[in-house]
């Protein structure tokens, strides 16, 4: 139980953490902020990853995540700036 009362724990704080981040700076912030941890844990767990091209990046993070390709470049492609209507 001490571990799944840390994993809760652990949740909320992420989930409080990100609904600051995307009230005070955008979603934008949140989401380059997300992508460079995606990013960074990738390199972790495969030596070489920053000398492969893009699309074998998203290559590798399909592999690792069991995500189609398309999705994994939906999540990593910049996004242009938000319009205020």
């Amino acid at each position: 139980q001490p571990a799944s009362l840390a994993r809760r724990q652990l949740t909320e704080h992420l989930r409080a953490s990100a609904e600051f981040l995307r009230r005070r700076s955008g979603q934008q912030t949140l989401l380059k902020s997300l992508q460079q941890d995606i990013l960074r844990r990738a390199r972790q767990l495969h030596p070489g990853f920053e000398r492969l091209v893009i699309v074998e990046q998203w290559q590798v993070l399909s592999r690792l995540t069991r995500l189609p390709t398309s999705a994994i470049s939906d999540a990593l492609r910049p996004r242009p700036p938000q319009r205020l209507s």
